[in-house]
C-alpha cells in the first residue's frame, strides 16, 4: 500500500526532492521523488493523497552502461501503452551523474502468492497480456519479466505496469548470453537462445501461476528442467490448468503462438473479466 514519505529526504539536481528508494536495478538506484520545478510542486507528500505527484527518479550507477541505460530509456519511450511506465526525461546533475524522470506507478510486485482467485489472475493476465502484445508488435522482447517488474494497482479491476526494459531488444536478439532472473527464463534462453514471443510467454505464466498458487511450478528450477508440463496442476483455480500448462510448456512450439492467442484462449475459459485495461497511457504532469 502506500505511505508517507520517509523523514530524512534529499534534494537531487536542485530540482528532484527525494522522498525515498524504491528499489535497485542493473543500472542504478530508483527513487521517488517530487519535481519542485513544476507548476504542481509539492501540493503533499502523502502518496496515497490525490493530489500527490511522484516521479520514479532512476540515477545511472556506472557510464559503462550508459549505452543499455539510454537504449532503455528510448524503448520506453517508444511504447504508448499504459501497460508502461511513461519515460519522461533524460538529464546530467551538476556531478555528472546521468539520470532519467520515469512516470511513477503505483501498485505492488507481482509475487508469489498475491493473487487469490481464478477472476482476478485472469485480470491480470489479460492486462499483462495486451501489453505485451503491444511490446511484441513493435518487434521487440522484454526478456526479464520477474515479480519486480510488473507491478499489480488493485482497483475495480486491477492495472498493470510492466516495468524495466534493461534486458529488452529486438526479437531474435541476445543469442548466446543469459541475462534476467533465471527462475523465470524459458529453458530455450537458459541455453543461449535469442529473444522471443513465446519466451516472454513462458516469463508470464511462470509469474501468473506463482502469484495465484504461492510457488513456482517447477520444483527446483532452473537446476531440473522438465521435459513437459503434465505435472502442472492449479488447486485454486482449476479452470486455469490447461491454459497455464500451455503457457509454461519447456518446449516453446508447444505454447502458444504470441500473445493475442493465449488471451484468447484464456477470455474463453474465463469469459466475464469486465472492461481491459486502457490502452493509452494517463496524461501526466509536464516534465521538460
Amino acid at each position: 500500500m502506500p505511505r508517507k514519505a520517509d523523514t530524512v529526504s534529499s534534494l537531487f539536481d536542485d530540482r528532484y526532492h527525494i522522498l525515498r528508494t524504491l528499489g535497485r536495478g542493473g543500472m542504478g538506484t530508483v527513487s521517488l521523488v517530487q519535481d519542485l520545478s513544476t507548476a504542481e510542486g509539492m501540493p503533499s507528500r502523502d502518496e496515497s493523497a490525490p493530489e500527490f505527484h511522484g516521479f520514479a527518479l532512476k540515477v545511472l550507477d556506472s557510464d559503462h552502461l550508459l549505452g543499455a541505460f539510454l537504449e532503455a530509456f528510448e524503448l520506453h519511450r517508444g511504447l504508448v501503452h499504459c501497460a508502461f511506465a511513461q519515460a519522461l526525461r533524460l538529464g546530467i546533475d551538476e556531478h555528472g551523474q546521468r539520470y532519467a524522470v520515469m512516470e511513477w506507478c503505483r501498485g505492488v510486485p507481482l509475487s508469489a502468492g498475491s493473487l487469490s482467485n481464478a477472476v482476478l489472475t485472469a485480470q491480470v493476465g489479460r492486462a499483462l497480456l495486451e501489453g505485451l502484445d503491444h511490446l511484441h508488435r513493435q518487434g521487440l522482447a522484454h526478456g526479464d519479466l520477474s515479480p519486480d517488474n510488473v507491478l499489480v494497482e488493485q482497483l475495480d479491476s486491477p492495472r498493470i505496469k510492466i516495468l524495466d526494459l534493461g534486458a529488452s531488444g529486438s526479437l531474435g536478439s541476445g543469442a548466446g548470453s543469459v541475462s534476467g532472473v533465471l527462475t523465470h527464463l524459458a529453458p530455450e534462453r537458459l541455453h543461449g537462445g535469442g529473444l522471443s514471443v513465446r519466451a516472454d510467454l513462458f516469463a508470464a505464466g511462470v509469474l501468473l501461476y506463482a502469484a495465484l498458487e504461492g510457488e513456482h511450478p517447477y520444483p527446483d528450477y532452473p537446476r531440473v528442467i522438465p521435459e513437459d508440463s503434465s505435472r502442472v496442476r492449479c488447486v485454486k483455480a482449476k479452470v486455469l490448468e490447461p491454459w497455464l500448462e500451455r503457457l509454461i510448456h519447456p518446449t516453446p512450439e508447444e505454447r502458444f503462438p504470441d500473445a493475442i492467442a493465449a488471451l484468447d484462449a484464456l477470455t474463453a475459459l474465463v469469459p466475464d473479466l469486465g472492461e481491459s485495461q486502457p490502452e493509452a497511457p494517463l496524461n501526466l504532469p509536464f516534465v521538460d
